[in-house]
């Protein structure tokens, strides 16, 4: 019979990630990921921890391809940073994670209708599956990455114009993962704070319109690499 003790070992989360993540919907797979880099982050008290998807394998029991996008969700939904070492072996059979604490960053994800419910004259509640639930998945998907782009963009202009915007380039598959674009942003942010602060000229932010459609998340920054935010970001090319 398990018995598991707290003088035998525990993992130490913060109350605050605990009531975020209880608000929060990450699915069964996903989940037993974060789960098992909780324990092998914090549980060592430590914030990063180096693995690979084999390592990962043996203490889950899921597939590799499970694993991999199980990751890549987290990834994209900035709950889960991937920090680049350096190294080749990093990117290839192992990498290393931190789990993003700051959690006004996650991607808010919403739950996907099945069907309708309809009620009958006898009080029968029925389930049935609508025709367009693939549409309207769709519609949630582009909604979700906009508005996440919405927040995080400071100049707040033309929100209809750019969201029409979005949508073209997202049909023409032209936008790079959400978590590129997020983090884009925050170093753009970074690099005008630098510029205020040295006294330095600093441009205005673009249109938000005319920023999606120069692709200004592929610009760079000029500032001093300690001065980006602490997080890095990876992502499929």
């Amino acid at each position: 019979m398990a018995n598991p003790q707290r003088e035998h070992g525990y993992t130490a989360i913060a109350n605050e990630i605990m009531d975020a993540l209880a608000k929060y919907r990450i699915p069964g797979e996903k989940r037993q990921v974060l789960d098992l880099l909780f324990r092998k982050t914090y549980g060592y008290n430590r914030k990063r921890v180096t693995m690979s998807y084999s390592d990962i394998a043996a203490e889950t029991n899921l597939h590799r391809q499970a694993i991999k996008r199980s990751v890549a969700w987290l990834r994209d939904n900035l709950v889960l940073i991937i920090v680049p070492t350096g190294t080749n072996n990093s990117t290839r059979s192992k990498q290393t994670f931190e789990f993003n604490k700051n959690y006004e960053q996650w991607i808010p994800v919403k739950k996907k209708k099945s069907g309708n419910i309809i009620s009958t004259s006898s009080g029968t509640i029925i389930s049935t599956r609508s025709k367009n639930v693939p549409f309207i998945r769709k519609q949630i998907k582009q909604s979700k990455n906009f508005d996440s782009f919405w927040k995080e963009y400071p100049q707040k202009k033309a929100k209809k114009k750019s969201m029409e915007i979005w949508n073209r380039l997202e049909k023409k598959k032209e936008l790079p993962p959400i978590g590129k674009i997020i983090k884009a942003i925050s170093d753009q942010k970074a690099e005008k704070e630098y510029l205020q602060n040295n006294g330095k000229f600093c441009p205005e932010w673009k249109h938000p319109t005319t920023w999606l459609n120069q692709g200004c998340w592929d610009d760079d920054v000029s500032v001093p690499e300690d001065s980006l935010p602490k997080y890095i970001y990876k992502f499929d090319e």
